[in-house]
C-alpha cells in the first residue's frame, strides 16, 4: 500500500455485493488529499474522524446506496457526539488509479438529515436497535 493511503478498516462486503456485485477488495482506505479535504472543509469533525472511522466502517449501523453518485456508499454510524457519515466509494472494477474502496469525505449528520438521506436512498443495511 502506498505511503499515500491509510488504511482503514475492512467492509462487509457480503452487505454490498447483493446490490453492487462482487467487490475488489474489502479494504477501506483514505488518500492524503482526501484526508486534507476532511481537514479543511470539515474542521469540527476530524476528531471524531479519527476515533470512528475504523468502527464505522468495520461495524456500520446503516450503509445506504448513493443516488446520486456511481459506486459510491454512505457508511453512518451513531456516535455519542452524534452521527457520523463516511462517503465511500467502491472499486468495483480496478484501475492503476482507484485499487481500494476510497473514503471521499466524512462528516456529523444532523438527525433530520439522517432520516432525509434514508427516504431519498436505498437502504442496504440498517442495524436493529435494542
Amino acid at each position: 500500500m502506498s505511503k499515500d493511503l491509510r488504511f482503514i478498516g475492512k467492509i462487509d462486503s457480503s452487505i454490498i455485493s447483493d446490490y453492487f456485485g462482487q467487490l475488489t477488495t474489502d479494504s477501506v482506505v483514505i488518500t492524503s488529499e482526501r484526508w486534507n479535504h476532511i481537514i479543511m472543509r470539515h474542521t469540527h469533525d476530524v476528531s471524531l474522524f479519527e476515533q470512528y472511522a475504523t468502527e464505522a466502517v468495520q461495524n456500520p449501523d446503516i450503509i445506504l446506496v448513493d443516488a446520486k453518485n456511481a459506486s459510491t456508499i454512505f457508511v453512518i454510524k451513531q456516535i455519542n457526539e452524534g452521527v457520523l457519515n463516511i462517503v465511500v466509494k467502491l472499486v468495483l472494477c480496478p484501475t492503476i488509479d482507484m485499487k481500494y474502496n476510497s473514503v471521499i469525505t466524512a462528516h456529523r449528520l444532523r438527525n433530520r438529515t439522517l432520516k432525509q438521506l434514508i427516504k431519498k436512498n436505498i437502504v442496504l443495511y440498517m442495524r436493529c436497535r435494542r
